[in-house]
């Protein structure tokens, strides 16, 4: 295996640490596209590191965030996902908002509302007090001051195929149907650029805290969305 094949190995598995899950078959399918054996050895994870943050005292008011967590548009990587055929109703259970895809830590927010609007996947989401994850905290202050705005999803895949069109990279993916959402994380740099947290309110805050008219709006519309996709309503 040259370099090159290592390095396009290594960005399809762990370029965002766990974005896609690819299941044994997938990985099998990929390594003869690209004239491999099914027996090559997957180049490492990367190892990330995060610092100890002390927790400070107090407890701050529970605030919320709107994003776009998906689009159609062809990402970073060539990829391509399908945004009517996402499989949600397993993600409205739990909807952890995570850091940098790292599922080891503690989640950082939890989904209030998610459903297709205008062709993107957008969500809305409760932020973690600082009482209930110090690191969360951190993370608001660094969206208030606009230093975070990347979103990233990780998911299941479903139905895809290699892509046709010779202008995206080689092997790039079309997720066509039974995508499953697992989580969505907040990143510094997102594979698919078109996902962001939403820009500042005319308040000029992107962060809202609850009770906000135009958060309310916002929620009442993905429910609607949910509700005609199947998925019930969210509590």
């Amino acid at each position: 295996m040259n370099d090159d094949q290592q390095r396009l190995l290594r960005e399809r598995f762990h370029g965002s640490v766990n974005r896609i899950q690819f299941g044994a078959a997938d990985r099998a399918r990929i390594l003869r596209e690209m004239g491999l054996p099914a027996d090559t050895k997957i180049p490492p994870r990367p190892v990330i590191k995060f610092d100890t943050l002390t927790q400070a005292g107090g407890v701050i008011a529970r605030h919320q965030l709107s994003l776009t967590a998906s689009t159609a548009t062809p990402d970073r990587s060539g990829d391509k996902i399908a945004q009517e055929a996402w499989s949600l109703d397993n993600y409205r259970k739990s909807g952890p908002l995570l850091w940098q895809h790292n599922s080891s830590l503690l989640p950082i927010g939890k989904c209030t509302s998610i459903g297709v609007i205008g062709g993107k996947l957008r969500a809305t989401y409760e932020l973690a007090t600082e009482d209930e994850n110090p690191e969360a905290e951190r993370i608001r202050k660094l969206i208030a001051a606009g230093m975070v705005r990347g979103v990233s999803v990780g998911f299941k895949p479903g139905k895809w195929e290699f892509s046709k069109d010779k202008s995206r990279p080689d092997y790039s993916i079309d997720f066509t149907s039974g995508h499953e959402l697992l989580e969505v994380s907040l990143c510094n740099i997102p594979c698919n650029p078109e996902c962001l947290i939403d820009p500042p309110t005319q308040t000029g805050k992107s962060i809202t805290a609850l009770g906000d008219r135009a958060a309310a709006d916002q929620r009442r519309r993905l429910e609607l969305a949910a509700i005609k996709a199947g998925g019930g309503r969210r509590a």
